[in-house]
């Protein structure tokens, strides 16, 4: 069985490592940011035929991404791959107990830096999230 689904995500908080970008006149460097992302999943769900309680499933799909450097106007575009695996455990049907292991490759394309857009390269992000939800299933 699959099931196709779409999702909104806001991340208040990212931090990690340094970026710094320059248009040749001016430089900055960001170290804390925030994010927007939407897109669709697919999951597969392998065992859909076996009467476990917990349903384990695998799930990919794709995202746009906005990544926004906090309190600098800026702000990078670019896209996502995902892939993971997860169960859904009944709690009140129709709704599920949703975790999953997540794991996301990002490529960010253009930059709106200092007012103006511009093309990048080589700027990725990789994510490992567990994450905890809940699912509700239409039937």
């Amino acid at each position: 069985m699959i099931e196709i689904g779409g999702d909104l995500v806001l991340t208040p908080e990212l931090s990690g490592g340094d970026l710094t970008i320059s248009n040749g006149a001016d430089s900055r460097r960001y170290q804390s940011f925030y994010a927007f992302e939407g897109g669709f999943t697919a999951k597969g769900f392998p065992f859909y035929k076996k009467k476990w309680r917990w349903e384990p499933y695998l799930t990919t799909g794709y995202r746009w991404i906005r990544l926004v450097p906090k309190a600098s106007g800026d702000s990078l575009r670019g896209g996502a791959i995902l892939g993971g695996l997860g169960v859904l455990i009944p709690w009140w049907k129709p709704l599920y107990w949703d975790l999953r292991f997540q794991v996301q490759h990002a490529n960010f394309k253009t930059i709106q830096f200092l007012g103006d857009q511009g093309e990048l390269s080589g700027v990725g992000l990789n994510s490992y999230v567990l994450m905890a939800g809940l699912s509700w299933r239409f039937q």
